[in-house]
């Protein structure tokens, strides 16, 4: 697969990712399967986003995407246990301060990506 065409699938990916990490963050104060299932669904595009840095590493390895990688991964970790008691407790203030530190990455990702 040609450059282009990854990083077209990068963008994409990163994307879904965001949007996964929207709908989590909408509920993120509820304590529920709703949550949980959103989770998951985070952890599957978080998931396949890293996969499509894999099929060409000079992309992959661009700061602009491992930056994203990592904002990624720390909102993430902010949901740790979501899944597996419903009763967790997540701070939705960083929840928030995370998304936006997510959304400024993807937008500098898409930008270096599409030019």
């Amino acid at each position: 697969m040609d450059t282009t065409n990854v990083a077209e699938l990068i963008v994409e990916q990163g994307k879904n990712t965001i949007t996964s990490m929207q709908n989590l963050k909408g509920k993120a104060n509820k304590q529920n399967k709703e949550r949980a299932d959103l989770f998951e669904k985070f952890c599957a595009n978080a998931h396949s986003f890293r996969v499509y840095t894999y099929m060409d590493p000079k992309i992959g390895q661009l700061e602009v995407v491992q930056s994203f990688m990592k904002k990624v991964e720390m909102f993430g970790e902010l949901f740790t246990g979501v899944n597996i008691e419903f009763e967790t407790t997540v701070d939705k203030t960083r929840v928030t301060e995370a998304f936006q530190e997510a959304m400024e990455a993807y937008n500098i990702l898409l930008n270096t990506l599409q030019h």
